[in-house]
């Protein structure tokens, strides 16, 4: 099971190498950082 299950309305920019940044929207022109984690172990 990967860590994404459970958020919704979320989308990833890649930070480096095998790490990603997931955020969530929040509003227009606003997201916060909801994980921070390599890759692998968000699309597991």
């Amino acid at each position: 099971m990967h860590l994404l299950v459970n958020i919704k309305s979320t989308g990833s920019i890649n930070i480096t190498g095998d790490y990603r940044a997931v955020y969530k929207e929040i509003g227009k022109q606003e997201v916060i950082f909801v994980i921070l984690e390599s890759h692998s172990h968000l699309y597991d």
